[in-house]
């Protein structure tokens, strides 16, 4: 796709739609995750303010192990940007 895309860049879009009252998407994968992603959320009105992050081990040996794409520090850096800029956020997470 030219010019490349971000999936930050279909939340704004999403969001801008007229009538569209609601935006909402389910699993932010720690692999995939970016603070674009979290900053689109929180500047979008229409997007609700909730992330589901799973999280799988809180060992990089386990994470590299099982494949996942993240550390565990990577991990934390998401929460915690999450928390700083949103402090109206749903936070879910989930052990696999």
């Amino acid at each position: 796709m030219s010019p490349k895309r971000r999936f930050s860049d279909l939340i704004r879009t999403a969001g801008s739609v007229p009538g569209l009252d609601r935006l909402r998407f389910v699993t932010s994968h720690p692999r995939y995750m970016s603070m674009g992603v979290i900053d689109a959320v929180v500047e979008t009105p229409t997007a609700c303010k909730a992330f589901h992050v799973p999280f799988q081990s809180g060992s990089n040996t386990i994470l590299e192990a099982m494949g996942r794409g993240h550390t565990r520090e990577k991990y934390l850096t998401i929460v915690d940007r999450i928390r700083t800029v949103c402090s109206t956020i749903d936070e879910n997470e989930r052990t696999i």
